[in-house]
């Protein structure tokens, strides 16, 4: 009876040990987002450049999303809805810069004009 209990406490402890290691050494998986919205009285596109964000959740996404449309409100004169999405989020930076990059040409082969636009 004495050695069972001290094989299930010894192989309670090793679990407990494994789960915190592998929690240790599990790095965040980052999203790279980036937002764009296309002027509707001008030919130009507001982009933001590509950040990372190490959550997945749908709220900091949409929180990116409603500082974007207020940069751009403030900036450009533009009223834009805060709720609405106007980000793209990808699971790694080269997908996100190469979907960037694609949307960017599209707009500059129809003669639109890019608007960088920075967001704090």
């Amino acid at each position: 009876m004495k050695a069972t209990a001290i094989l299930r406490s010894s192989l309670l402890a090793l679990l407990c040990l494994s789960g915190k290691a592998e929690a240790q050494s599990e790095k965040p998986r980052l999203q790279t987002v980036w937002c764009s919205v296309p002027d509707s009285n001008e030919p130009q596109l507001f982009i933001s450049n590509p950040v990372q964000f190490a959550s997945h959740s749908f709220i900091v996404i949409n929180t990116y999303s409603g500082r974007f449309a207020r940069t751009v409100n403030a900036r450009f004169g533009q009223h834009l809805p805060l709720e609405s999405n106007y980000c793209h989020s990808f699971p790694n930076a080269s997908r996100a810069a190469m979907a960037r990059a694609d949307v960017i040409a599209r707009a500059s082969a129809h003669n639109v004009r890019i608007m960088t636009v920075s967001v704090f």
